[in-house]
């Protein structure tokens, strides 16, 4: 906590600075708010049939997204419903671990239609590569269906 002097008095503590105020009108303060919105973005046909129709994914997503001090569209392009859960996009995780700090990069180091190898390096920590293959997605569940 910063401090301020006055001559002749003790330091006293500077007051804490005032929390930033987000200035979008799109951004629900509220449960009420937030579902109205998810009612709203579900009949757009600008969602991906995974959404559209569905306000109560959207309304997870939106929730997932204020969990995480994200804009509403942003977990709407970045956050997906896959088997009945809210699931980051390796995109956003990427973003968020980078935004935090914590690691100094990733790296894609190879990929085709079998595998890929990514490489990350933790602050602190030798760099850890890790390969993914096709193989492995789909034992997972993850080979493309339409969930």
């Amino acid at each position: 906590m910063a401090t301020q002097k006055t001559p002749g008095q003790a330091p006293v503590p500077a007051p804490a600075p005032a929390p930033p105020q987000d200035p979008s009108p799109f951004r629900p303060v509220n449960l009420e708010q937030a579902y109205r919105l998810a009612e709203t973005l579900a009949q757009s046909s600008l969602l991906g049939d995974g959404l559209r129709g569905k306000p109560g994914d959207v309304f997870v997503i939106l929730m997932t997204a204020h969990e995480l001090g994200l804009a509403p569209m942003q977990a709407i392009r970045n956050v997906h419903v896959i088997k009945g859960k809210a699931v980051l996009s390796a995109d956003l995780q990427e973003g968020l671990v980078l935004q935090s700090g914590l690691a100094e990069y990733f790296r894609l180091i190879e990929t085709d239609d079998a595998h890929a190898i990514c490489e990350t390096k933790r602050r602190g920590d030798p760099a850890v590569r890790l390969t993914w293959t096709a193989e492995q997605a789909t034992r997972a569940g993850l080979g493309g269906g339409g969930d």
